[in-house]
């Protein structure tokens, strides 16, 4: 092949290469309108179908909090790269139509893109009551966070009627937005983890314990026309991504200096309950109802989801639970 020939068969090549990371990365920094950003994300995920911008119903306020959240100063949607990964992501505070109900619900939430078209919805809105909920963009020497409000009752002041302001800053970490923070170091020795649930319901999850990347899980099985549970003991290795992850939010959350106990306001609540070995013998219990912190709620999800992302072996099986 003539030299001339061959150096411009390369350098359409590289064009073509090079037009189709550009429209990879330009995926998100092309949108222009409130359209194509509501096209963009339904187009991501159908179960947003009905996500809006300009709210077609009557917004959900239990607490009358719109004024205080415009002052908080977000936008309806705007760019940056949160996961400091060289793309940009979006960042929408959007309302979502709730079915039968004739009423919005606000629904801020973040679409990180990993190239070759790939694309993630991470909704920043935690627990079933975050209607005064707004999030915003924010940079702390040179790195973009987010900065979230919440007008909310945490559970700390029972049947007071009293609401307040939340703010957090939010950074990316372990693939979770979590609270800000600078990593610490603790030799966490063993992992307790249980679900106790309130009222009618009780989930099937009864003990989970880890030490480093070994687990059991112990789950309750109910038996029909049976006085006692069926209890089933199961052990697997936890794979590899799971175990940085978890060991990786232990450290991010300084989970140490948390709240004993994370109450809510309502009955019949699940609680997500901690018992931690740490340093030589010490001892860090925490009984979360489902509103602590966003490294906790991003831990616990993990550690429940164990049950379907891990290869578990059967160990053994008793009409007793264990716990």
């Amino acid at each position: 092949m003539k030299p001339r020939l061959m150096i411009v068969r390369i350098s359409f090549l590289l064009l073509f290469l090079l037009s189709g990371i550009l429209a990879f990365s330009q995926k998100i920094d092309s949108l222009k309108t409130d359209a194509e950003v509501l096209a963009f994300v339904r187009s991501i995920d159908k179960s947003y179908k009905d996500l809006f911008i300009v709210p077609p119903d009557l917004v959900h306020d239990l607490y009358g909090f719109q004024e205080p959240l415009k002052k908080f100063g977000p936008v309806s949607w705007e760019k940056a790269d949160f996961d400091d990964n060289g793309r940009t992501d979006l960042l929408l505070n959007g309302y979502f139509d709730l079915p039968y109900n004739h009423w919005c619900k606000r629904l801020s939430l973040v679409v990180l893109s990993y190239g070759n078209d790939s694309f993630a919805i991470q909704v920043l809105n935690k627990g079933p009551f975050m209607y005064s909920f707004a999030a915003r963009s924010i940079v702390i020497d040179g790195k973009n966070y987010i900065k979230i409000i919440n007008y909310n009752d945490d559970g700390e002041r029972k049947n007071s009627g009293k609401y307040f302001a939340k703010t957090d800053t939010l950074m990316y970490a372990l693939g979770r937005f979590i609270e800000k923070s600078t990593p610490g170091h603790f030799n966490v020795k063993k992992i307790e983890f249980g679900l106790s649930g309130g009222g009618l319901w009780d989930p099937d999850l009864n003990y989970l314990e880890i030490v480093r990347d070994s687990a059991i899980m112990v789950l309750k099985k109910f038996q029909k026309d049976s006085d006692s549970d069926r209890v089933e003991e199961y052990a697997c290795k936890i794979d590899s991504l799971t175990t940085y992850s978890i060991y990786g939010l232990l450290n991010h959350i300084n989970f140490p200096n948390l709240k004993e106990e994370y109450h809510v306001t309502w009955s019949d609540a699940v609680w997500n309950n901690f018992e931690i070995n740490y340093d030589k013998g010490k001892i860090k219990r925490i009984a979360d109802a489902g509103f602590s912190t966003y490294g906790l709620m991003a831990l616990e999800e993990i550690l429940i989801d164990m049950e379907k992302t891990q290869h578990w072996k059967k160990i053994s099986t008793s009409q007793v639970a264990r716990f």
